[in-house]
């Protein structure tokens, strides 16, 4: 049995309405209560599997060091419109555009086309880190993680 991708999420586009309900937000990859890497070393001890770390955005082989020409690009240009492939990748969305993260005035996501935007590629919505949960445990493990460090989880099946 396939059990679900947890994702500790970077963006906080419900921030808002959380802060408005009870003053309480929780702490993106941007901030400083965000947990280090060596704290998310303590849920590794307690994972069937290792961390997804780091989970970058999928266009992101388009981008310096890497080009538009690599293969990586190539793969990703072939598949971005293909759900299957997509669902292959941790941090990904079903839709680009729930990829990209405003902030204030300007959106932050890393385009495929890389002369959109500032011609760099952003985290934008795409989770940092990531649990790939193959028992029961390591949901438990992920979300008590999360609850104790105040993160916002997502979780990705691919069925």
């Amino acid at each position: 049995m396939r059990f679900p991708l947890v994702l500790f999420v970077s963006f906080a586009w419900n921030c808002c309405l959380a802060i408005a309900a009870n003053n309480r937000c929780r702490c993106l990859s941007t901030d400083p209560c965000f947990p280090p890497l060596s704290v998310f070393q303590s849920l590794q001890s307690n994972l069937s599997e290792p961390l997804l770390n780091p989970i970058l955005p999928p266009a992101s082989p388009c981008y310096p060091p890497s080009s538009p020409s690599s293969s990586g690009c190539a793969q990703v240009q072939a598949g971005i419109t293909n759900g299957t492939f997509m669902a292959g990748i941790p941090g990904t969305m079903d839709f680009l555009n729930w990829e990209t993260f405003e902030n204030g005035s300007k959106l932050e996501a890393c385009f495929l086309n890389v002369t959109a935007g500032d011609g760099t590629c952003h985290q934008g919505s795409v989770p940092t880190i990531g649990v790939d949960a193959r028992v029961v445990e390591d949901v438990v493990n992920a979300v008590k993680f999360a609850r104790t460090w105040n993160l916002r989880v997502v979780v990705k099946s691919t069925g």
